[in-house]
């Protein structure tokens, strides 16, 4: 069977091979993602593949998009995200010791977990902090609930049947990567797959790889360039005696604060360039408003109060289609900062932003670089007493609400040898607060063990 991309015009066009495909594409992009637990559920569907694919066929040529994505959804999943630390009897720690344990516990860096928490018991008692670790979990556990009260935090996520995913398979491999392909060199994070682009035939992107076994680039290459093509262009510049200033942002509950109406948002399609045939608008829409329900679901389950947009319940992780619609979502903030900022250099994977720009010298504090960030960018950057709201241009935003974490944010103004010999410390403090991360392992740093951490922890006490 050869499988072979095309211009779909009507659901009479779609034959079994395309939803073949999908199946195969979304098999693959499920077995790599952490946060979805399908396997049991592709197996059995597999087992009468064609009869089922024949099925779903049938629905989606009669007009039961709708229908099928409906009976396709299940109640959102719980997924463990992290904990959060409240003082436990007296005030232990300041709200700084608190976030730095909280993101070493988020990273899986329990020896550095333990320092921090010695370091604030010792803070509280007016004694000098010991260096003691236990390598024994519950052990370790108990030291930290000694002097704090432990809140555990959970995400939800998509429980979706085989054909959501099939579906949302074939929106990729119909639409899907028409929008990815409007994204510019900035955004690193969940790009679909594609063949190098033809540059002598005036190619500007490459041709998407209908044929490959899932749909984007294995994580840890565009995480490396992401990141080392920061860190790089930090130490060029450096090296150029140039001073910069280097920053790095995460969005607060990004999934759970989108308003995915975007996509079906004639001024967003207008905005990147992209024209849809009818069909294509049709099956966006339905599919668009399919996660809608979810979304509606969401909202219900979380409490509107732990909600960055309330009512909005956002969309679900867990589903490929998801990735691209997250990420085309900040196409116009990617080349307004580019714009705007002139930045030596800027890059973005997924909600995760680093962001690297020439330091006048005028600039004192990370709340005068917010003033010339805004003032550079007006009606982007709303600084409120708590966090930076995110206003995206075109007016297609909707009710997608962005607001940026205080505590997620880092700040380096850089100089010389000296901020030359930092750039350890900055590629740390880039992984450490990447939220993508956080659900995949790191190649490069998959040796680190914990006895490994500690004794470097204890050689530079």
């Amino acid at each position: 069977m050869r499988l072979r991309p095309r211009r779909i015009s009507s659901w009479e066009e779609i034959q079994l091979e395309d939803l073949f495909a999908a199946f195969r594409k979304a098999k693959a992009d499920c077995f790599f993602e952490r946060s979805a637990y399908v396997a049991e559920q592709f197996a059995l569907y597999e087992n009468n593949l064609f009869e089922n694919l024949q099925v779903l066929l049938d629905r989606l040529r009669t007009g039961e998009v709708c229908a099928v994505l409906a009976d396709a959804q299940r109640n959102p999943g719980v997924f463990a995200k992290g904990v959060t630390l409240r003082p436990r009897g007296s005030a232990t720690g300041d709200r700084v010791q608190l976030e730095a344990i909280q993101t070493a516990l988020r990273s899986g860096d329990p020896v550095e977990a333990e320092r921090l928490v010695q370091a604030a018991l010792a803070e509280e008692e007016g004694t000098p902090p010991a260096h003691a670790f236990f390598s024994d979990a519950d052990r370790a556990f108990e030291r930290l609930k000694a002097g704090f009260e432990i809140v555990p935090e959970f995400r939800l996520v998509g429980d979706f049947d085989v054909d959501m995913h099939v579906v949302s398979g074939l929106w990729i491999n119909c639409i899907g990567h028409h929008f990815d392909a409007k994204l510019s060199r900035h955004a690193f994070g969940s790009r679909v797959r594609r063949y190098a682009a033809d540059r002598a035939a005036g190619q500007k992107v490459g041709a998407y790889q209908y044929e490959a076994v899932g749909t984007f680039e294995p994580y840890f290459q565009p995480y490396r360039r992401w990141r080392d093509e920061g860190i790089k262009a930090i130490d060029d510049a450096l090296k150029g005696d140039d001073s910069v200033v280097a920053l790095t942002l995460d969005f607060t509950s990004y999934y759970h604060s989108i308003d995915p109406d975007f996509m079906r948002d004639e001024r967003f399609k207008l905005a990147i360039g992209l024209e849809l045939n009818d069909w294509e608008a049709n099956f966006t829409g339905d599919f668009i408003q399919a996660i809608k329900q979810w979304g509606t679901s969401a909202a219900a389950v979380i409490g509107v109060r732990d909600l960055a947009a309330p009512k909005i319940g956002g969309i679900p992780i867990g589903l490929s289609a998801v990735r691209i619609i997250t990420n085309v979502l900040l196409c116009e903030m990617d080349r307004a900062i580019v714009d705007a900022l002139h930045p030596i250099y800027y890059g973005r994977y997924v909600d995760d932003v680093f962001l690297v720009i020439k330091d006048s010298g005028r600039i004192k504090s990370a709340e005068q670089l917010w003033v010339y960030i805004s003032n550079c960018l007006p009606n982007m950057f709303k600084i409120g007493s708590e966090d930076v709201e995110v206003c995206l241009p075109g007016e297609y935003q909707g009710g997608t609400k962005l607001r940026l974490k205080p505590e997620k944010q880092r700040i380096f103004f850089l100089k010389g040898q000296a901020g030359r010999d930092l750039l350890s410390n900055i590629a740390h403090q880039v992984r450490t607060l990447s939220s993508e991360r956080r659900l995949m392992p790191l190649v490069d740093e998959m040796d680190e063990t914990a006895s490994a951490r500690a004794l470097a922890a204890a050689a530079s006490a």
